[in-house]
């Protein structure tokens, strides 16, 4: 399998166990319903942009200023469990780092995530992936978008993400135009979360009907 993301923040990672408290099967359902959605995954050999390169990534708001972000290359793991977790315990968007503890190293993604816990109080839990039907549908759907310079795992899109969350920090979904099918949603907890794409794709579904 292909990298699923080339971490382009600086990173000050300590490699150590972490023993997370029992909240912690919540993130490791919402991981595992992901993936059973295709939201997240790794793609076919034949795809014509991203052969065999994983993607998407979820994270739970963890302790007082922390969170836990599913590790960097585990989007191909059929059953995830805390050993392929990691803890964030401190990131500046402005100076692009990031602290972490944990067996793997975070998420390429850990900056974006990051850039929600800061401005929506609601984000407990975020969810990162690909969905190429809402991400090419996103101003059908009322979706706003990050700008098309704004690359993934940079402070650009953290930014972006930030400006667009401080205008709404309601739980919703932003489509991420400079991370080709890339989409971000968050939520209250992890049935929200499931339920504003499963809301998205029966809005799609209704488009396409009377479009």
């Amino acid at each position: 399998m292909s990298r699923e993301g080339i971490i382009k923040y600086k990173l000050y990672h300590t490699k150590a166990s972490v023993r997370f408290n029992e909240l912690i099967g919540q993130l490791i359902h919402l991981r595992q319903e992901l993936l059973k959605r295709r939201f997240i995954g790794v793609y076919p050999k034949n795809h014509p942009l991203f052969p065999m390169v994983g993607f998407g990534n979820v994270s739970m708001r963890y302790g007082e200023k922390g969170f836990v972000i599913t590790g960097s290359q585990t989007s191909n793991i059929k059953e995830l469990t805390s050993k392929e977790l990691v803890l964030v315990t401190y990131w500046s968007i402005k100076d692009n780092t990031v602290y972490s503890t944990g067996l793997l190293e975070p998420s390429s993604e850990a900056l974006t995530h990051a850039a929600i816990y800061e401005c929506a109080e609601s984000a407990k839990f975020v969810a990162h992936g690909h969905v190429v039907e809402i991400w090419e549908n996103s101003e059908a759907l009322g979706l706003d978008s990050t700008p098309r310079d704004a690359e993934y795992g940079t402070p650009d899109l953290a930014f972006a993400i930030k400006k667009l969350c401080i205008k709404d920090n309601r739980p919703r979904i932003i489509s991420l135009n400079g991370h080709d099918e890339g989409i971000i949603a968050w939520g209250t907890s992890p049935k929200q979360v499931l339920k504003l794409l499963d809301t998205a794709f029966d809005r799609l579904v209704k488009i396409k009907r009377t479009g």
